[in-house]
């Protein structure tokens, strides 16, 4: 998305037009990198919660 905005720029579009396209390019992207970070943070914070709860199959 963030290709096809500079596209826009690049063909001379109008300024609302590329600048509108940018900018929502920019959410999605932010939105995707934010999305990941809290997964692999939710990732961490499992696998911390799964060492140090007690195994009660031990016997």
């Amino acid at each position: 998305m963030i290709h096809w905005a500079g596209s826009l720029k690049d063909q001379h579009a109008p300024t609302a037009k590329w600048l509108a396209a940018g900018t929502a390019a920019l959410v999605v992207f932010n939105t995707g990198i934010s999305l990941f970070g809290r997964s692999v943070v939710e990732k961490v914070l499992h696998e911390v919660r799964e060492k140090s709860a007690p195994h009660h199959d031990q016997r």
